[in-house]
């Protein structure tokens, strides 16, 4: 019974919110290759690489010249570049072009948007040093990106060490995390970070006062500003923070 109530209470918001904005443009439709949920709004990267966001929209989360309207279909980034891939976060997104190259849009408080500011910036704004990055991943409040090379970047908020660099200072451009393991993939959380090593093993560190930095807690907060291996001597294929 339980699941026929959760199945009609779905059909009846779908057709609620279709009625009231009208029935969905499907002119000239481009599919989407990747998409990122955040805390307060989405985004997505089509196949001619534009991207797109919709939600809320605070300090200009969605990248559309507007810092104050939200949009319950997705806006287009307002900018020429052809994105990849697209990371959210709190109230900031991050994209990787089809160059490799890095730009943030959105909240920049803390130096989220790792352009040397601590501004918002309701367009796409290019991330400092023209660092080529295979991967990025937005946290709450702070971005890491990794190089071809395999060394790890982090910037934004460093409350509890989450940027990796070990210390606990605010970074609005690209800092290089401490450590001499080289990684293949990151994932920015919350207060923390975890990457995975070219050999597969599992890094984390920032805030682990509820166990999600890996390693043992003896007394809160805990916190770790450089790079820590996950308990266990597993080896991982994929990892989310």
């Amino acid at each position: 019974m339980k699941q026929q109530h959760l199945l009609f209470f779905g059909l009846v918001s779908l057709s609620a919110c279709n009625d009231a904005s009208g029935p969905p443009d499907t002119t000239n439709r481009q599919h989407w290759i990747t998409l990122s949920a955040g805390v307060y709004h989405s985004c997505g990267i089509t196949t001619d690489g534009s991207a797109f966001c919709w939600g809320l929209n605070p300090d200009g989360a969605l990248g559309n010249g507007d810092p104050t309207v939200a949009s319950v279909r997705p806006v287009r980034v307002l900018t020429d570049l052809r994105f990849t891939t697209v990371s959210v976060g709190g109230a900031f997104s991050c994209g990787l072009t089809a160059a490799n190259r890095a730009y943030c849009w959105g909240a920049g408080s803390g130096g989220a948007l790792g352009d040397g500011k601590n501004t918002n910036s309701a367009i796409p704004v290019a991330v400092a040093d023209d660092h080529v990055f295979t991967q990025i991943s937005v946290g709450f409040e702070h971005v890491c990106a990794v190089t071809p090379a395999g060394e790890a970047f982090c910037w934004g908020d460093n409350m509890f060490g989450e940027l990796g660099d070990g210390t606990k200072v605010r970074r609005s451009i690209p800092t290089l995390v401490g450590s001499n393991t080289g990684f293949k993939s990151i994932s920015a959380g919350n207060l923390q970070t975890c990457a995975l090593s070219i050999q597969g093993k599992a890094f984390c560190w920032g805030g682990g006062s509820y166990g999600e930095v890996g390693v043992a807690c003896d007394s809160v907060p805990c916190a770790w500003p450089t790079p820590q291996p996950v308990s266990g001597d597993l080896t991982f294929a994929a990892i989310s923070a």
